[in-house]
């Protein structure tokens, strides 16, 4: 993938969102030049969160006696309040999802 192919999928998943912010339920536009299907689109936002989650889960496991469990619970909140369309999306779409997975 070149910069260019990622920056467009970038401005693809984050338009997606911006138009989700009022109904996450919502079925998702696919833009077709960047994404071939909708499980192609749902993957990749399922990979922006948990590119999200294992860093920031990595960085608080370094400076915690917590074990893994509690450390990904406490930052998965965490993270849901920060990028809240980003999860309800996924969580309102987790039938779609699970079928492309």
């Amino acid at each position: 993938m070149s910069w260019s192919d990622f920056y467009r999928r970038r401005d693809a998943i984050d338009a997606v969102l911006h138009d989700a912010r009022h109904d996450p339920s919502a079925p998702l536009i696919v833009d077709p030049d960047v994404f071939e299907s909708l499980d192609e689109l749902l993957l990749a936002l399922r990979h922006r969160w948990n590119q999200r989650l294992d860093g920031r889960v990595a960085v608080e496991l370094i400076d915690t006696d917590d074990d893994y469990e509690t450390v990904v619970a406490r930052v998965t909140r965490r993270l849901s309040v920060e990028d809240p369309t980003l999860r309800a999306v996924l969580d309102a779409h987790v039938t779609e999802l699970a079928r492309s997975a």
